[in-house]
Parts: structure tokens; C-alpha cells; sequence
């Protein structure tokens, strides 16, 4: 099966964004942080807490991630830059990945046969 001219611009166009997708991610902030709770008898340790909170951090160049101090506003006043992570959106870059190669698919089977 041959490719139309149109088929062939729809492909390439849509590689492109694909790569620019990948090039350009999007992040999150992870602020994650573990203490221990005041004990409620004398003598007893109290529980371990785990506080985690994840924001957006918008897209950024692959090569450079967003800044972890950029983060600290979205965060609890009393948040330690130290306990804030960045990294890949992986969840959002799959969907969107999966979103782009469905949409050239379905473009590229529509484009009419000459």
C-alpha cells in the first residue's frame, strides 16, 4: 500500500509534534516528607506521618527541569525546598502520546485514496 502525498505531510507533521512532545514534557512537582506525630502517652513514640503533595509544573526542555523553589508557593507555608522533588509527568506525557499517534491514525485512514 502506497502513501499519498497527503498522507505523507499528515505523518511527518504529526512525528514532529510527537518529538516536540517528548522534547518538551510535561513535570511535576513532588513535595514528600516524613515525621514523627507527638505521642499520646508519656514514653510512647508517636506515628510516623507521610505527607506528599504533587503539583503541576507546567512543560520544560527534558535537558532542564523546572526549578524546585518555583514550587514552593503551591506548597504549605512551613514546606522545606529539601523535601521537594521534580520529575516527569509520565501518566500525562502517556495520554497525550497515546492521544497524538490515535489522532494521525485516524487523519491518516481518512485522508481519501487517489
Amino acid at each position: 500500500m502506497a502513501i499519498n502525498p497527503v498522507q505523507k505531510k499528515i505523518l511527518i507533521i504529526g512525528g514532529l509534534v510527537l518529538a516536540l512532545m517528548f522534547l518538551f514534557p510535561p513535570w511535576v512537582y513532588l513535595y514528600e516528607r516524613e515525621y514523627t506525630a507527638p505521642a499520646f502517652r508519656p514514653g510512647d513514640t508517636g506515628p510516623v506521618i507521610r505527607d506528599q503533595i504533587e503539583r503541576q509544573a507546567g512543560y520544560a526542555p527534558i535537558f532542564r527541569a523546572p526549578s524546585a523553589y518555583a514550587a514552593l508557593p503551591a506548597l504549605p507555608q512551613d514546606a522545606d525546598v529539601n523535601f521537594v522533588s521534580v520529575r516527569v509527568d509520565a501518566t500525562r506525557l502517556t495520554v497525550q502520546a497515546i492521544g497524538g499517534i490515535f489522532l494521525i491514525a485516524v487523519l491518516s485512514i481518512a485522508v481519501p485514496r487517489r
